[in-house]
């Protein structure tokens, strides 16, 4: 009995003995040097992406990178890590990849050396950010992950002043002090494209551009879809097209106008009347022009809405006078938004893909403002026709 009492307070004067002992300092581990830096876990996507420019900008590789294995075995990183980064690399336009070949480098030390020392681009829209589209706001949060990913941050500028039929003291204010990398414009009325031509300054429009001086856009075919809902309407056997349209004077909307007129001349109907029909956006304007179109018995009416927060209006508008949609009206959405998918009726309306369109807007800025002389052209993307009750 003594020895097992011994030996059990021998083990618990060593336990106690082991719980307050100090922990044995661990050597500071060897510092490694004249070793590339290798991504930390931290944001290991984007360091990897910094890792891979830096390699490229020191010519380690010149035409095309390592294999993706060997990419990773060197990174210590997983597959999906790297792939994530190469992707982003695709999008600054600094390698391409070719189906089963490795990824090419296009032209690295070029692209990474950006004509203008500025490091952030100005985003100038006639709204605040809220009061955008969803269609506006995704691209426009699309371009500021890209950006970002390649050393620049955007800034957005709301100045409706820049947007009316005398811009010239609000841009020259607004410029005075700004020298960034490039400038997005959110659309443009033709004073404004002027005065941006004479400056000289480095930008892409984001919508149609007025003829004129030769800048950059990336716009949906509005005549495409104008030329279509002309020849829908003439199909459900509508004798008078109306087009319901904003007086912006952005260069989209007057293409629109014209495509209209130009879409029903071709079909060479004597009988069938074509009205434009323009608001200031707001729903007390709406419906009264509304109101003086239909105030009397009228022929079947194709009507075309430019804005999809204004096929709203108009929908309601139609419900309380009594008009029936597909039988006295058929409507169609010019352009589509995601709440109207919970209209009812169902809208018809045009779908424009809103990731290959801000893919394309991304691509657009970051090319011409690594080599303003690279040769860019107009883009436009053909939307897509969603049937609707609206339209029978």
């Amino acid at each position: 009995m003594d020895f097992q009492f011994e030996t059990k307070a021998t083990i618990v004067y060593l336990i106690h003995v082991k719980a307050t002992r100090l922990p044995t300092p661990v050597p500071p581990a060897p510092v490694v040097r004249n070793r590339r830096q290798l991504p930390r876990r931290q944001s290991l996507i984007t360091q990897t992406l910094e890792f891979l420019k830096g390699e490229i900008a020191r010519t380690v590789w010149t035409k095309k990178l390592p294999s993706e294995r060997k990419l990773c075995e060197q990174l210590v990183i997983s597959r999906g890590t790297l792939r994530a980064a190469l992707d982003g690399l695709e999008r600054a336009g600094l390698v391409k990849r070719r189906q089963g070949c490795a990824w090419k480098i296009t032209d690295g030390k070029k692209m990474l050396r950006p004509e203008s020392s500025a490091n952030y681009f100005i985003l100038l829209a006639p709204q605040p950010l809220h009061l955008l589209s969803l269609f506006t706001i995704y691209w426009i949060d699309h371009l500021r992950e890209h950006l970002n990913e390649a050393g620049y941050h955007l800034e957005i500028r709301a100045e409706r002043a820049c947007y009316t039929a005398r811009p010239d003291r609000a841009l020259e204010e607004l410029t005075r002090n700004a020298a960034p990398a490039g400038w997005v414009l959110c659309g443009t009325t033709a004073p404004m494209q002027h005065w941006v031509a004479k400056r000289r300054l480095r930008c892409v429009i984001v919508g149609s551009r007025h003829p004129g001086p030769a800048l950059v856009s990336v716009d949906r075919n509005h005549a495409a879809t104008c030329r279509h809902a002309v020849g829908t309407f003439l199909a459900k056997g509508c004798n008078r097209l109306v087009l319901l349209i904003p007086n912006s004077g952005l260069a989209g909307d007057l293409e629109c106008e014209v495509s209209f007129k130009d879409a029903a001349a071709k079909f060479k109907r004597p009988e069938v009347e074509v009205i434009i029909e323009h608001h200031d956006g707001s729903r007390e304007h709406i419906c009264r022009r509304l109101n003086v179109l239909f105030q009397k018995t009228s022929p079947r009416t194709g009507l075309l809405v430019a804005g999809p927060k204004f096929v709203l209006t108009t929908l309601g508008f139609l419900a309380r006078h009594g008009l029936r949609l597909s039988k006295d009206v058929s409507l169609i959405s010019r352009d589509d938004d995601a709440f109207l998918e919970f209209a009812v009726p169902t809208v018809a309306r045009y779908y424009s893909d809103p990731m290959l369109f801000a893919r394309k807007v991304s691509r657009t800025v970051l090319k011409l403002a690594q080599d303003s002389s690279a040769s860019l052209r107009d883009f436009r993307l053909i939307p897509r026709f969603i049937p609707g009750e609206t339209c029978g």
